[in-house]
């Protein structure tokens, strides 16, 4: 038996943060759905499943619906499985498995909505899939049940959605699934869904293939070279499954498909002339295809409003070549003695409040000779947290820093 074994494409997502620039995003990860399509078809599969969350929600649009289902119409030569998912239940007449056209798929394409035995090839395809979005009950003891009422010979493969019950790190109400869970329902292999990168339990029966398109930046390491994220592991993939007989060890290989590669950046602009010279050579040797590349920059430092317009117009011009791009300024407010004096004099009560922000941080970083003129001195600080039954040693620096971020952030939006 040979199968491809997807999740998590979550068409129609939003992207939100990307503007108009999500359109581009949302077209990419179906272009990258058909070519995983084309891949299944040149490998002759017996399956094509998809573990669960094919659509972002049931809210979709009925153009995205049809285009889905359209693309499938062209590929009738590949067995497709679809289970619902938490994000695509089956939670009712109005969900995208029970009204057109899914509701009447071709004969090539089953949706699993109920939990059930299917055959696969010359074994079988046991389903559980989702009717609500958060459930305690782990998905795959219906598999289990199922597995007691299959006879005869073949593979036997499982199919559900959750979160593995690893100690600690899945929410009780996440449909948690047990960490042998093919073990304990006699499977052969369990095609798993839910979280956004690559997993593998049960002695390698037990598989969680992640996202097929990125969705999250992986940080940029000091010599330029995009480097995947430990907290996340590898994105977009699928697993190519080969199993070559019942009770057989399945032979599981990573699928790479992701069209786009999503990289971050994050620098200081401090001192713009070697700041450009650092992003130029790493821009330069990020070791992908521009054109197929998003691009988050976050800058941070203290520039002037001047220094600040100079290197945002060089940014947005270099970042122009990739495929998308997003800034992410949290640069604080570096501000002149005449920028100061405009300030109080335009928007006294703001002035005000930069400055007892900058007092505050002197308080709590214990850099007590910085406190700015105009501010509330660091007796008035503590007074005033003594008479709320604040204490200072439960804020840090950073929470104030953020505090003048947003501030700073609300001035520029009201300044453009």
């Amino acid at each position: 038996m040979k199968l491809i074994h997807t999740a998590d494409w979550q068409l129609g997502a939003p992207f939100s943060g990307f503007g108009e620039k999500a359109d581009a995003l949302r077209a990419v990860r179906l272009q990258t759905f058909r070519l995983t399509l084309e891949r299944a078809r040149s490998e002759e599969v017996d399956g094509f499943l998809i573990a669960g969350d094919l659509f972002e929600d049931n809210q979709v649009g009925d153009e995205l619906v049809r285009k889905v289902f359209d693309l499938f119409g062209a590929f009738s030569d590949v067995p497709v499985f679809i289970l619902p998912g938490n994000h695509d239940p089956v939670s009712g007449p109005g969900c995208v498995w029970l009204r057109a056209p899914f509701n009447e798929p071709p004969a090539h394409v089953t949706v699993l909505r109920d939990a059930a035995a299917h055959p696969l090839g010359e074994g079988w395809l046991l389903a559980s899939p989702l009717t609500q979005k958060k459930s305690p009950r782990d998905p795959s003891l219906r598999l289990a049940e199922l597995a007691r009422g299959v006879e005869g010979s073949g593979p036997r493969v499982g199919i559900t959605h959750g979160s593995p019950a690893i100690e600690g790190k899945h929410q009780p109400d996440d449909h948690p699934i047990h960490l042998e869970a093919a073990t304990r329902a006699g499977l052969d292999y369990l095609a798993l869904g839910h979280w956004h990168r690559w997993q593998v339990f049960d002695g390698g029966r037990m598989v969680m293939p992640g996202t097929p398109e990125p969705e999250g930046f992986d940080a940029l390491g000091a010599a330029g070279s995009a480097t995947e994220s430990r907290a996340t592991g590898p994105r977009g993939r699928g697993a190519l499954v080969q199993i070559a007989g019942e009770g057989e060890e399945p032979t599981v290989t990573p699928l790479e498909t992701a069209t786009l590669k999503w990289i971050a950046l994050d620098t200081d602009l401090l001192d713009w002339e070697s700041t450009r010279a650092r992003l130029e050579e790493n821009l330069s040797d990020v070791g992908v295809d521009p054109e197929q590349t998003v691009v988050r920059l976050t800058l941070r430092g203290t520039p002037s409003s001047d220094e600040r317009e100079v290197a945002l117009a060089w940014i947005r011009e270099r970042l122009g070549a990739f495929f998308v791009s997003r800034i992410d300024d949290r640069t604080l407010p570096s501000l002149s003695e005449a920028e100061r004096k405009a300030l109080r004099r335009e928007r006294p009560l703001v002035a005000q409040v930069m400055n007892d922000l900058e007092a505050a941080v002197s308080l709590v970083s214990g850099k007590q000779d910085s406190v700015p003129a105009g501010g509330l001195s660091l007796r008035q600080l503590e007074s005033l947290a003594e008479d709320r039954k604040l204490d200072w040693r439960e804020f840090d620096e950073a929470f104030f820093r953020t505090a003048q971020e947003l501030l700073y952030r609300e001035l520029r939006e009201v300044a453009t």
